[in-house]
């Protein structure tokens, strides 16, 4: 079973410090960092398709069965399309994580 992670856990997933491990005004200002990135990824990196999936999917909650009848197309289409997405994210936060 895949397991939904929201994109706000994504902000999270690459690069993130505990807040215990510097002050606060740090972490925001690596929040606000993460999530202008994430935001140029999502708007400049993906497919048009990569784009929608991704937000019905994650913003709308819409299912991968809901998404595939929305936009007539195959259930396992959507699936690939939403897991080439998740890799290009993570591709792209990996790579500014290092600049």
């Amino acid at each position: 079973m895949n397991k939904k992670i929201s994109l706000e856990q994504i902000d999270f997933s690459i690069g993130y410090n505990d807040p215990h491990d510097q002050d606060e005004q740090d972490n925001r200002e690596q929040l606000v960092r993460l999530k202008r990135i994430l935001h140029q990824v999502i708007c400049y990196r993906l497919t048009q398709r990569q784009k929608e999936i991704l937000l019905l999917y994650y913003y709308e909650n819409k299912s991968m069965p809901q998404i595939a009848e929305m936009l007539g197309i195959h259930k396992s289409t959507v699936s690939r399309t939403l897991s080439r997405a998740r890799n290009n994210i993570r591709r792209y936060l990996e790579f500014y994580q290092m600049r």
